[in-house]
């Protein structure tokens, strides 16, 4: 009799802690209903689409806001977006089919497998470069991230994007020792994307349709750019419809997919890392590429490990106008997606992530809090700038007030050369910090902690002060 009470008392237990599992997964999905539409709108996001996972299955798809700013088409299950460097998970599955076909070894020199292209002569052994050290970015190589084409005409043969003979293209070449460090490369994710043209003789694309997207059922993913002419619009940081890009470098960045697909690839993978997916990768591949080895990314995913136990796994994409990420967590099987058309994008990812995990952890994850130390950061550098315009400002006016300055009618070269940099500044500011032709096609801006806007209007207004003030001289 005294066995039973206790039984009966860690029934309870058990069961109070499996339904308070089901309870935070509701609560998340509550909070994403309340709160999205309102950082929607104070993040400048016009679309957003997210799909939370519990037990391995698909809890919800929530679909937020419009196609485009000004649009009444609103965003839907099925709605098309960029995924960005989403794409490299997908690739990564289509190597390690390869890989389980016996056509390639992942510890075999990159090398062996290719003949359209060859890695260019340097002081590093070429014959280091692997598959697998393409893949977890430990390879040495250059190329961290492509911007994209403004057309499809404008764009590159793979073979003269790797070698950086048109458009924006910088040559993909080895900068470390391969195997010495991470270094996060689209360039080495693009050499994949040759390796399995040359390993198959079939195109990426169709090759990626055939073995993976199709026997995954991901009806609506896709790495053809015929898919943009059904997909969303991308975003600024202000909200201005962007112009599309087109990829070439379709294994690194140029997939297109739903909330629906992304929700059922990421239920694949869940339920792969356990059991494996029929037909196209076993358990022990799915593993192989979630559980990291040398670095803190897996192959074709980042991974955080936690406790030396559990682990989070995700890859975050981001492309001119657009923002994504996948997330998920293989010891208890949840997982959340969020695609959004915006270059702000970020900013809602990273809130909804953080209150995601502390959820389901209670942990945040490395790139969340590295974002809200650079938030800090620039608060802090906000307070001393407004604090020394402030001052500025102040100064100036009591001067005026008190018709101690008085207009120039002559300048010196001193002082047109204080009047030039007043302006120079100005200008400079705003094409580094907002325009794409510094950065080979990348906008600076969208990269940087939230209000950073604040900074730039602080900067704008002490040029315009300090322009007018080189325009007065002391009143003698």
């Amino acid at each position: 009799m005294g066995k039973l009470p206790l039984a009966c008392i860690l029934a309870f237990f058990v069961h109070c802690r499996s339904s308070q599992a089901e309870i935070d997964q509701t609560l998340f999905y509550e909070y994403v209903q309340a709160e999205v539409p309102g950082l929607m709108k104070k993040y400048s996001v016009p679309g957003a689409a997210i799909a939370i996972l519990q037990k391995e299955e698909v809890f919800a798809i929530e679909c937020f806001g419009y196609n485009r700013k000004g649009s009444e088409k609103r965003i839907h299950a099925k709605s098309i977006f960029q995924i960005a460097s989403i794409s490299k998970p997908l690739t990564a599955w289509g190597v390690l089919k390869l890989v389980e076909k016996g056509i390639i070894s992942l510890d075999s020199p990159i090398e062996t497998y290719l003949h359209r292209w060859h890695i260019p002569v340097s002081r590093y052994s070429s014959a280091a470069v692997t598959p697998r050290r393409l893949l977890n970015h430990t390879s040495g190589f250059s190329t961290s991230a492509y911007p994209g084409y403004p057309s499809i005409e404008a764009m590159p043969s793979l073979v003269e994007s790797l070698m950086g003979e048109k458009g924006s293209s910088a040559p993909v070449q080895l900068e470390y020792s391969p195997g010495e460090k991470f270094q996060y490369s689209g360039g080495g994710y693009t050499i994949l994307q040759l390796l399995i043209e040359e390993a198959t003789q079939q195109h990426f694309q169709s090759y990626m349709k055939t073995e993976i997207l199709m026997p995954l059922n991901l009806i609506d993913t896709s790495f053809s750019v015929d898919f943009q002419k059904e997909i969303c619009s991308p975003h600024g940081i202000f909200g201005q419809p962007l112009a599309p890009s087109y990829f070439i470098e379709e294994a690194a960045a140029g997939g297109y997919s739903t909330i629906q697909d992304l929700a059922l690839f990421l239920q694949h993978t869940l339920r792969g890392y356990r059991e494996g997916v029929p037909n196209v990768l076993s358990s022990h591949s799915i593993r192989e590429m979630i559980e990291v080895k040398e670095t803190s990314y897996g192959l074709g995913y980042d991974v955080e490990v936690f406790d030396n136990r559990s682990f989070f796994a995700y890859h975050l994409g981001a492309n001119p106008g657009w923002r994504a990420g996948i997330f998920f967590l293989p010891g208890n099987g949840s997982g959340l997606v969020i695609l959004t058309n915006s270059d702000h994008g970020m900013l809602l990812i990273q809130d909804l992530v953080e209150n995601w995990t502390m959820r389901e952890m209670g942990k945040i994850p490395e790139f969340v809090k590295e974002a809200a130390k650079e938030k800090r950061y620039l608060v802090i550098v906000l307070i001393l700038v407004a604090f020394l315009l402030v001052a500025y400002l102040f100064s100036s006016i009591q001067a005026f007030l008190k018709k101690k300055r008085v207009l120039r009618s002559k300048f010196s070269v001193w002082q047109c050369l204080n009047l030039a940099f007043w302006t120079f500044l100005c200008i400079a500011w705003w094409i580094f910090f907002y325009r794409q032709t510094i950065h080979k096609g990348w906008t600076l801006a969208p990269f940087l902690p939230y209000r950073f806007e604040w900074l730039t209007i602080l900067v704008m207004f002490a040029s315009i002060l300090g322009f007018i003030n080189a325009c007065f001289a002391k009143k003698q």
